[in-house]
C-alpha cells in the first residue's frame, strides 16, 4: 500500500503480480476540478489475464476545500467494467 502514496497532479500506477499470467494494476489519479476548491481522487483497480484487460472497477471521490479543511459533503461514485469475450 506504500506505493500507493501520491500528490494532487501526479498519476501513479502500480502492477501487483497475482502469478506470470494475472496481474492487478492499480492507478491513482488526484486532481483538482473547478478552479482551486474542488479536489477529486480516483482509485482503478483492473485484473489482467495474458495482458487482456477483463475487469475493472473505479471509484471517484470528490470533495471541497476550504482554508486548507474538507467542507461540505464527499461525494463518491463507482464504474464496473467486465469484458465481454467470446466462449468457444
Amino acid at each position: 500500500m506504500d506505493q500507493a502514496k501520491g500528490s494532487v497532479g501526479r498519476k501513479l500506477k502500480v502492477v501487483d503480480p497475482y502469478n506470470q499470467d494475472i496481474k492487478f494494476v492499480t492507478e491513482v489519479t488526484a486532481k483538482t476540478l473547478k478552479g482551486k476548491s474542488t479536489k477529486q481522487a480516483s482509485f482503478t483497480v483492473t485484473e489482467t489475464i495474458f495482458g487482456i484487460p477483463v475487469t475493472s472497477e473505479t471509484l471517484n471521490l470528490r470533495y471541497h476545500v476550504f482554508k486548507g479543511k474538507v467542507t461540505g459533503t464527499v461525494t463518491a461514485d463507482t464504474r464496473t467494467w467486465k469484458a465481454k469475450l467470446a466462449n468457444r
